[in-house]
């Protein structure tokens, strides 16, 4: 009885002494679910990319073909899904996030890969793009930023649309050194044009002469331009 106590003193130390090493372990954090369509697009082809031809990881698991298959499926079914005020069917939506879920289902297991390949490696996780957790330096893209939005007003003119939104929620990874602005005449991030780039949290474009325009916010820092901000579909006031 003795002795079986003590074995049991025993375990627990070890447990205690393991969970005191693994405590501030760098480790891949993963918020897929945080992400919007277009920012989950944005990630995963910039973790393809960064993947490919990777000293790390020489043999990714999944392949990455069957991550591109899924990332090319998700974006057909984005495409079906439409945009706001123009959306698909109730099949569509269901078809969307079905493949929004074999998507995120495989990039948990690539991450789970690289943790197994490099484990505690920073380095090496912030080579994909990974963000991380408790991170020995601060590294990695920025959060995209909060509630894009259309800001209405009396002293907006004719041909204008004042656009704003709130810093990322989480910048441990650095400070905002500015925000890239992208438009487009169609709810496509890919074939936006960056319009401007500014360092407050508002943009008053002018000289538009369309009734609908898509904007996107990029915050850029230290390593870069962070995730992509989800569309926002702007009504512009044209002359009567």
């Amino acid at each position: 009885m003795v002795i079986k106590n003590l074995m049991k003193h025993i375990r627990k130390f070890i447990r205690f002494i393991v969970s005191l090493f693994m405590q501030n372990k760098p480790t891949i954090k993963l918020r897929l679910a945080r992400l919007s369509n277009t920012a989950l697009e944005s990630f995963t082809t910039a973790l393809i990319t960064n993947l490919t031809g990777n000293a790390f990881y020489a043999t990714p698991n999944p392949p990455l073909a069957t991550i591109q298959t899924d990332l090319t499926a998700f974006s057909n079914k984005v495409t079906a899904w439409g945009s706001v005020g123009n959306r698909g069917s109730h099949q569509t939506h269901v078809e969307l996030l079905t493949a929004r879920a074999t998507l995120m289902i495989d990039l948990t297991a690539l991450a789970n890969y690289c943790e197994i390949t490099t484990p505690y490696n920073e380095t090496a996780f912030v080579s994909c793009g990974w963000e991380i957790k408790n991170p020995k330096s601060l590294t990695g893209p920025l959060p995209a930023v909060q509630n894009l939005r259309q800001f209405l007003s009396k002293t907006i003119s004719y041909g204008q649309v004042k656009l704003r939104w709130k810093r990322p929620l989480d910048t441990a990874y650095g400070v905002v050194n500015a925000y890239n602005v992208y438009r487009n005449t169609v709810s496509t991030f890919s074939t936006a044009a960056l319009v401007a780039t500014v360092t407050k949290t508002s943009i008053i474009q002018s000289g538009l002469t369309l009734n609908t325009y898509y904007f996107w916010v990029v915050p850029v820092g230290a390593s870069g331009a962070g995730v992509t901000s989800d569309v926002c579909l702007a009504s512009v006031a044209l002359l009567p």
